[in-house]
């Protein structure tokens, strides 16, 4: 990971809320797949609904199977972002899938519904 994307990571981490939504834009749209990106997404998803918003659309842009993961826990956790988490997982397609069949034995019951939705 080059020094960009580290100031990039700590904007994400620790900046403004308005920082923070541009951070996390960016690192979508530069598809940095580095495992210390995907923590620091996944870490920002609660924060607030708007950033967690920005922050599952970078994630959705990345696809890997631990972004999708992470997405498929935003479903599960956060109400406020389910809709959006669906939509991203339908667009990633098959490769969510593992994702959504890891998650479906822990899930709740409600939540079990919404999973299924991503396998229809």
């Amino acid at each position: 990971m080059n020094d960009t994307v580290k100031e990039i990571v700590g904007i994400l981490d620790a900046g403004r809320p308005e920082l923070q939504i541009a951070a996390a834009q960016i690192l979508g749209e530069l598809r940095v797949k580095d495992p210390v990106v995907i923590r620091a997404l996944a870490n920002a998803v609660g924060r607030s609904n708007v950033l967690g918003r920005y922050v599952l659309e970078s994630l959705g842009r990345l696809g890997t199977p631990e972004a999708l993961k992470v997405v498929v826990r935003a479903l599960c956790e956060h109400d406020s972002l389910a809709d959006q988490a669906i939509h991203l997982l339908h667009e990633a397609g098959p490769s969510a899938h593992p994702a959504v069949a890891d998650a479906f034995g822990e899930a709740q019951p409600e939540r079990r519904l919404r999973l299924l939705q991503v396998l229809a």
